[in-house]
Formats: C-alpha cells, sequence, structure tokens
C-alpha cells in the first residue's frame, strides 16, 4: 500500500546530483504506525565518492526532526530498505553528497505498513 497524494510514493529523485545537501519532497504517513524506505542508487561516480540519506519526520510539515533512522552509506550503486516505526504525519529524506566530482542518481521511496 502506498501512501501520499495522488498515491505517489516517491521522496526524492536524484538525476546526476553533484555535491552538496537535497531535501526531498514531503509525503503524508498520517495513517500509517510504520514505513518501509527504498533507496535505488543507480550510478555513483567520482573520486571518493559518498552519499548519506537520513529520514525525517514531521507533525506538521514545517517543523522537521531526524528521525533517528538512515541508510547505510553509498559509495557503490546498489539498493537498500530500511523500516522506521513510530512516524510523524508527514516524512521526507535528506541526502549529502560528497566527493571530488561526485555524482549520485538515485530514487527513494515510501510505502506505509500497517
Amino acid at each position: 500500500m502506498y501512501i501520499g497524494n495522488d498515491a505517489s510514493d516517491t521522496l526524492m529523485t536524484l538525476t546526476s546530483q553533484a555535491v552538496g545537501t537535497v531535501t526531498g519532497g514531503t509525503v503524508d504517513a498520517g495513517q500509517f504506525p510504520s514505513v518501509v524506505a527504498y533507496m535505488n542508487v543507480t550510478a555513483i561516480t567520482g573520486t571518493t565518492p559518498t552519499a548519506n540519506v537520513k529520514l525525517q519526520d514531521s507533525p506538521d510539515g514545517a517543523d522537521w526532526y531526524d528521525t533517528g533512522v538512515a541508510f547505510a552509506q553509498v559509495t557503490v550503486a546498489g539498493k537498500q530498505r530500511i523500516i522506521v516505526s513510530n512516524v510523524g504525519q508527514y516524512i521526507r529524506a535528506v541526502a549529502v553528497v560528497a566527493g571530488t566530482g561526485a555524482s549520485v542518481s538515485a530514487v527513494v521511496s515510501v510505502a506505509g505498513v500497517r
């Protein structure tokens, strides 16, 4: 079962994202006590590139808090899955890309768990 507006479950899409911090879109997770988040990294290039992606939640969509749950640091293409329990009304992903000439392409999505 997907969550969010118009059944959209994508939190973030990175397309050749360069070094820096990116905050993804907001998904309304209010009807679910837990969510499963998926990250599919299709490409990561550069000299010692890394990507750190964490999840944040919010009771109101304005004030954001780290959930304490993050994907393992990415240095190669691949897929990961994490579960977040007791999420707030809203959830989003935040990615930090680092490394000389680093570039990352990835999708982070979420599905509700009852």
